[in-house]
């Protein structure tokens, strides 16, 4: 099965997998209202709903969102990549650059703590012997 429509699924002999950029409109849908945009009990429900491309803008806490922020988030999980916008252009969006978005300053909050964690690693990593690495 094939998602060719949608760009977020594709299966092959490796199996499964959603395309990096598909990640970041995704997650924007699940930073402002807390489940994913596409869910079912099954693999292929999930599938089915993600090919029907149809998001709920009813249910809580939709109505509480801005409407700039929903308009955002319906330009970037567009069905036909030719109609979506690009990160380019979500980056112009006025929700982003107009300073409502709360949510913009949460990613560079993750952004900035994963790169903590990273030297975190790498300092913790150093200061181990290679017997030590070698009982991890």
């Amino acid at each position: 099965m094939s998602c060719a429509s949608c760009q977020l699924v594709h299966r092959g002999w490796l199996g499964v997998y959603v395309k990096p950029l598909a990640y970041s409109r995704i997650i924007l849908y699940i930073l402002l209202c807390g489940v994913p945009p596409f869910w079912a009990e099954t693999e292929k429900g999930i599938f089915d709903e993600i090919i029907k491309g149809e998001i709920d803008f009813q249910s809580q806490p939709w109505p509480s969102i801005s409407e700039s922020a929903k308009d955002l988030v319906r330009k970037l999980l567009t069905k036909d990549p030719k109609q979506r916008i690009s990160a380019a252009q979500a980056l112009e969006h006025p929700w982003i650059k107009g300073g409502e978005s709360a949510v913009l300053s949460r990613i560079k909050q993750f952004r900035a703590m994963n790169k903590l964690k990273k030297l975190a690693l790498k300092v913790i990593a150093e200061s181990l012997s290679e017997e030590e690495i070698k009982g991890l």
